[in-house]
Parts: structure tokens; sequence; C-alpha cells
């Protein structure tokens, strides 16, 4: 630390980047990155992660166009299985395959269910993409009717009771923390230098996870205070790649992990 007193005119922003790892211990380090049979399209909150124990498996998911693809990985890494769950509208006189906006698998009280959200409808499958449960058909983007065309899903979230504060990212690259309760903004934070494109929290620790076109994959610690505070943790730089997805594989935050846009990985963060 004590170079720090000696730099002159070197710039010391420049000199913290060059050094971090060397300056502050790394919370998390990387792991080997698990292949996908498809790209990761330019969509927010492109992954989606779903640990089942009684399989010992976790299983990602990744939209490419209208094709869901889905990577299921042994929890000792003996295996790896990929499938695709394809979006076609069931109504439809022609079988058309509309573009998806998302994917992500949300628990319920008496199952899990992967839900797609399209420019077409909602399409709800179960778990593990074979079978579909519920189309809920919305609008149509080629109708001549304005209203319709701007009628379709764009993102899902499973709905809790015990939530403390709300967190928010955005295309300037801040966060925004909000109080649950009062709806009152209690801190911004200047997180990324880009478009914020995921966020996940981890419920029992309150760790959150960010990323961002700036290829930067960011920890951050949220605090119950009130109004509700945040601070930064760690933070990786995936080298050449915009970041579009991100999530915890742990309810503890002791494992997450991130996509980029036209990349065919799923890149893997634990513990140290």
């Amino acid at each position: 630390m004590e170079h720090l007193f000696y730099l002159g005119k070197v710039n010391v922003l420049t000199f913290l980047r060059k050094n971090y790892s060397k300056l502050f211990i790394k919370m998390y380090r990387s792991e080997k990155p698990i292949p996908l049979k498809g790209s990761a399209s330019a969509l927010s909150n492109n992954l989606s992660v779903l640990l089942t124990e009684e399989k010992k498996s976790l299983n990602y998911a990744v939209v490419h166009k209208s094709v869901v693809n889905i990577v299921s990985a042994a929890t000792d890494g003996s295996t790896v299985t990929n499938r695709h769950v394809v979006c076609k509208e069931p109504t439809a006189t022609q079988q058309t395959t509309p573009m998806i906006i998302q994917a992500k698998w949300v628990t319920i009280p008496c199952r899990t269910v992967l839900v797609l959200t399209s420019l077409k409808g909602i399409q709800v499958f179960e778990s593990d993409g074979t079978a579909l449960i519920y189309w809920h058909s919305l609008g149509d983007v080629h109708s001549p009717d304005s209203y319709d065309q701007s009628n379709f899903g764009r993102g899902i979230t499973g709905v809790g009771d015990s939530f403390l504060c709300v967190v928010g990212g955005f295309g300037n690259g801040q966060l925004k923390v909000y109080c649950a309760k009062t709806g009152k903004l209690g801190a911004v934070v200047n997180a990324h230098a880009r478009w914020i494109n995921a966020l996940d929290i981890a419920p029992d620790t309150g760790l959150v996870v960010s990323v961002s076109d700036d290829t930067f994959v960011k920890i951050w610690q949220l605090k119950k205070e009130s109004p509700p505070e945040i601070e930064h943790k760690y933070q990786e730089s995936v080298s050449d790649l915009q970041l579009v997805g991100a999530q915890f594989v742990h309810s503890g935050g002791r494992g997450f992990c991130v996509t980029g846009y036209d990349n065919t990985s799923v890149y893997f963060f634990v513990q140290n």
C-alpha cells in the first residue's frame, strides 16, 4: 500500500484497476465455464438457474431467439446434458416461433415451473420443459392495431411476502434501493459505466449481484437500515463480454453464474 504515496502524476484509478486483485482479498474465484448448445441473445435477465436437490443437479436456462437452451449439470460435475425448449403458438393455424423475451424457473407452493414470455404471450412448462401446461395469448405484433402490437410479455418474477427492500438497475448504470414498506428511495449507487442488464438477490444474506454492458459483474451487500443501504463487496471483469444474465446458485450467495451476449458459455464463480 505504501506505493500509493509515490505515484506522483500517475493516474491513481489506473493503478487501482491494474492492482485490484493484489490490494483486496478476492471474495470469489472463477470455475470452469459450462458450455451451451447455442449463444445468448441480447436480452435483460437472460439466465435462470434451478437447483434440483433430489436429482443433485444444477439447471441453467438461456434464451437464443425463439429457443431456450437448458443445460443440466450434476453437482459433482460428472455429467452435463443439453436440451431445447421451442416457443410455439399452440392456437395458430400455421405454427410460428415467436421471439422469447425471458425464461425463468418460478417456484410456487405446489411445484416449480418454467415460464416463458414472448412477443405472442406467456407459456408455462413443466420444470424440465417437456410439457406445456398453460398458455396465455397476448397481443399480435403484426396486427395493424397499435395497441395490440405493444401488448406482449416482458418480465417474470416470483412474489414473496417478506421483502424489506426493492433493488432496481437502470440504463445509466445506477442501482437504486427502495424501502418496500414506504416506497421511499434509500440509496443510489453509480454501480456500472453502462446499462445494467441483470440483478439477483441472495435472500439468506442480502447479497446482490449485478452485471452490465461494461463487462463487469459486481457483488453488493444490502444492509437492514432505515432507510436501506447498500455496500460494494466484489467485482470481476469478464473480458470482451456484454453481460446479459446473472443469478446466484445458492440462497446464501456462495456461488453465482453469468452469461454474455452472443457467447456460448455460462461462467461460474464460487466463494473462496
